[in-house]
């Protein structure tokens, strides 16, 4: 298995999606933290930086199209390194992917979750975005 060092921030509401994406974090060394929704996003992200993050839509508290707004418009205000975004959702809306790109995401992967087509649309973005000095894994769940 290929080792990708990375930080990712899972924010989806379903706990069998984060237990999926914490096992994929351990088989290849990413460093996985996952949130509930939209506002736990935001908070973390005002703490550290991820090199990708995976983004449902349909949350309580805050859904991941106004985070992204909100996180898109950070990034602007600070001038800072835009973050890649990817929706896993399996919303019913019409169009989710064209909602998503124009929210300020960079791609869509559907639910159910096939690991292989997430780690296609992942693996290029880890690459690209900033690798990690260190080699340990560690999973934290922020239920």
């Amino acid at each position: 298995m290929e080792n990708l060092k990375a930080d990712i921030l899972v924010v989806d509401d379903n706990i069998i999606i984060h237990s999926l994406f914490e096992s994929l974090g351990s088989l290849h060394k990413l460093n996985i933290q996952c949130v509930k929704d939209g506002q736990k996003a935001l908070d973390i992200l005002t703490e550290k930086e991820f090199s990708l993050i995976l983004m449902d839509l349909e949350m309580p508290v805050m859904g991941g199209l106004e985070a992204t707004r909100i996180i898109r418009q950070r990034e602007k205000e600070k001038q800072c390194k835009r973050t890649p975004i990817i929706a896993i959702s399996g919303t019913m809306m019409s169009n989710p992917s064209l909602q998503c790109l124009e929210a300020g995401m960079d791609d869509f992967i559907a639910k159910p979750i096939v690991m292989s087509s997430v780690l296609d649309v992942i693996i290029p973005l880890v690459k690209k975005n900033s690798p990690l000095e260190e080699d340990s894994v560690h999973s934290a769940s922020e239920m």
